[in-house]
């Protein structure tokens, strides 16, 4: 153990080394030494002082990552939820234009009474194999639907009600081969049929032979026979097959209307059609 008498004399030494360290620090015979230990520790602390950058840089760069995919995330996420916004503002604004379309139809023929519908299924009729679909519509009877009443869109005859249930009814497209309506060339006033053929076509039969049908010509109803009010438009023209030793010629029309692609329509309510027997 040390004794107390040391204390004393240990700080004495402390205080006259402190004193002349610092008298000789002020004479500058230190310099020399300072001088060569910051030339022998300038390369070592330059780079410590690089190494130091790089780990920070290191670490900054994680957490700008970190920070970037967080950011990326919601922006994705925000993309998507935007697209489905613009998916949903698109569709809303074809139902707009579907809907003007039909009113606009509507005021057009003021003389008429329209229900307007939306087609809700297809059904298919017993029989022959090649036969259209009928449309369902989701008006029934309970709506003032009733057998045989015409339906439209804005592009034209779509055919008539088949059969009528409580909240629901069947159509009859005039594409289907079972149909047939009294029409007329626009132009001339040349009168014919329009008949449903396989496939979902649409043939002007019982044309005059001498009469003027030509391509581009538009089919529209003559309202003859009473079962479609007149001046509906049904189609135009594309091809024109003459027979020279018979008594009429033909002419293969293409609908106005887009059977595949129909999501409403009319049923036009006003109108009392004339009975017909029954489609099969």
């Amino acid at each position: 153990m040390h004794s107390r008498s040391d204390t004393p004399t240990a700080l004495l030494i402390a205080i006259i080394v402190l004193i002349v360290a610092f008298l000789v620090s002020q004479t500058g015979l230190l310099r020399p030494v300072r001088d060569l230990a910051t030339t022998l520790l300038a390369p070592v602390q330059d780079q410590f002082t690089r190494l130091s950058r790089t780990i920070s840089d290191w670490v900054q760069g994680g957490r700008d990552l970190v920070a970037l995919r967080e950011e990326n995330r919601d922006l994705r996420a925000q993309v998507d939820r935007l697209s489905v916004e613009l998916l949903h503002l698109e569709e809303a604004n074809k139902e707009i234009e579907n809907l003007r379309a039909l009113l606009d139809f509507t005021q057009a023929y003021p003389a008429y009474r329209f229900k307007g519908a939306e087609v809700v299924g297809l059904a298919v009729a017993g029989g022959a194999s090649n036969l259209f679909p009928d449309l369902v519509l989701d008006v029934g009877a309970g709506d003032g639907i009733r057998r045989n009443m015409p339906v439209v869109t804005e592009r034209g005859l779509v055919g008539r009600v088949l059969e009528v249930y409580p909240h629901a009814c069947r159509v009859l497209l005039i594409v289907d081969a079972r149909s047939s309506v009294n029409a007329m060339i626009q132009r001339n006033r040349v009168t014919g049929l329009v008949e449903g053929r396989p496939g979902g076509k649409l043939v002007m039969t019982r044309i005059p032979h001498d009469a003027s049908v030509a391509e581009g010509d538009v089919v529209i109803t003559s309202g003859l026979g009473g079962m479609f009010p007149k001046a509906l438009i049904i189609g135009q023209v594309v091809k024109v097959t003459r027979d020279e030793v018979g008594l009429y010629q033909e002419a293969e029309v293409r609908p106005t209307v887009d059977f595949s692609g129909l999501e409403r329509a009319l049923v036009i309510t006003n109108f009392t059609p004339a009975e017909v027997p029954e489609a099969k």
